[in-house]
């Protein structure tokens, strides 16, 4: 591995951690919810969390595109960005702190 590689791979490995804390408070937010908002609202609450996954997955692409990281780190973090998606649109609703960290994790 290219030392430019490596240093890409360590940054972009920075950038998830940031999208996962940001990630983390929403499903939490989701979690204190006493029912299950409306669509807007719902898109609403997880706009900033699909940005840093959106940020992230086009920053991928393009680093993939011209050769600079292993495509599958491309197939990755779309992986991430569909999860996402599917979390926003059906929220943590009354889940345990616990289960919600556990899903992360995995």
């Amino acid at each position: 591995m290219e030392t430019r590689e490596a240093v890409i791979l360590w940054g972009l490995s920075w950038l998830q951690t940031a999208a996962s804390i940001v990630y983390i408070y929403l499903r939490l937010r989701q979690r204190a919810l006493q029912k299950l908002p409306a669509r807007g609202a719902r898109w609403g609450m997880g706009a900033r969390t699909l940005a840093y996954y959106g940020f992230n997955l086009i920053l991928s692409v393009i680093l993939g595109r011209i050769g600079w990281i292993p495509a599958v780190v491309m197939l990755a973090y779309g992986f991430i960005l569909i999860e996402a998606l599917e979390d926003v649109a059906r929220p943590a609703v009354g889940q345990k702190p616990t289960a919600i960290g556990l899903r992360q994790l995995a």
